[in-house]
């Protein structure tokens, strides 16, 4: 009797948990649909192609919103669940809105996604975008969690920038890339990474800037890898073509893995 009760409780145990399972992936998905609801209705939806991503493959789709703007949407194949999208909306001639207010709108979209309620989650990058006359003008704001100990971003992140004119978002990228499986405290420190760089620095540039190094847990490089990500920015000749350079360093080796312009 007591092992017929037995079963009959553990029965009921893996029907409860499939049962929460269920539901938390129905409200995940309710949160990532939210998401739509800041583009609206789209018509003429058409699938143009798709491609690898950290997180699986993601299928791209172009459409039109109510007011004619070009809109692209892009889904993961296996979750649909939207991973991100752009409006190619007319650019922003003047500033409207200050930055609080465009955060608020920002953040009411960030938080329709399902992993913002993470409590490593933290806004990294706010500002202003703005290139002079005649140029874009936008706000930019970076959410990723973060390692407590080392400072480290590791794999979720919300990308999201809003028109400094009307108000509206037109980029949203996101990424949920799975769970963190290496060490996050580097073997080079900050200061070294720097040092590394500003010998390459040196070489391309008259008098360049070299900013904070950032530490990240990247799916770029065969896997997970712990990496130093450094700027580095032209500021004595406007003329030179390389103004701008990101490194990538190896945070365990200290070789350089990338130069990007």
């Amino acid at each position: 009797m007591m092992r017929k009760a037995a079963v009959v409780l553990l029965f009921l145990i893996i029907i409860g948990l499939l049962f929460l399972f269920f539901i938390r992936n129905i409200f995940d998905q309710v949160a990532d649909d939210n998401v739509l609801l800041f583009i609206g209705e789209v018509h003429d939806k058409q699938a143009v192609g798709e491609f690898d991503y950290p997180g699986g493959v993601m299928e791209e789709y172009l459409a039109y919103d109510e007011e004619g703007n070009r809109v692209g949407i892009y889904y993961d194949q296996d979750t649909k669940k939207v991973q991100g999208f752009w409006i190619s909306m007319p650019p922003a001639t003047e500033i409207t809105i200050n930055q609080k207010q465009a955060e608020d709108i920002a953040t009411d979209l960030a938080s329709e996604i399902s992993f913002f309620e993470d409590p490593n989650i933290a806004l990294l990058k706010s500002k202003l975008i703005d290139r002079g006359s005649g140029t874009d003008k936008y706000y930019y704001f970076y959410w990723a969690t973060v390692d407590d100990t080392s400072g480290a971003t590791l794999l979720r992140h919300i990308e999201i920038r809003v028109n400094a004119e009307t108000g509206e978002v037109f980029y949203l990228k996101k990424a949920n890339e799975g769970t963190v499986n290496i060490k996050t405290e580097p073997l080079i420190t900050a200061v070294e990474a720097e040092n590394k760089v500003i010998g390459i620095a040196s070489e391309l540039f008259i008098n360049p800037r070299v900013e904070e190094p950032l530490l990240y847990v990247s799916t770029a490089h065969n896997g997970q890898l712990l990496v130093w990500i450094i700027y580095v920015v032209e500021t004595g000749d406007p003329d030179n073509i390389a103004l701008y350079l990101r490194i990538i360093i190896d945070a365990s080796t200290g070789e350089i893995i990338d130069k990007y312009y």
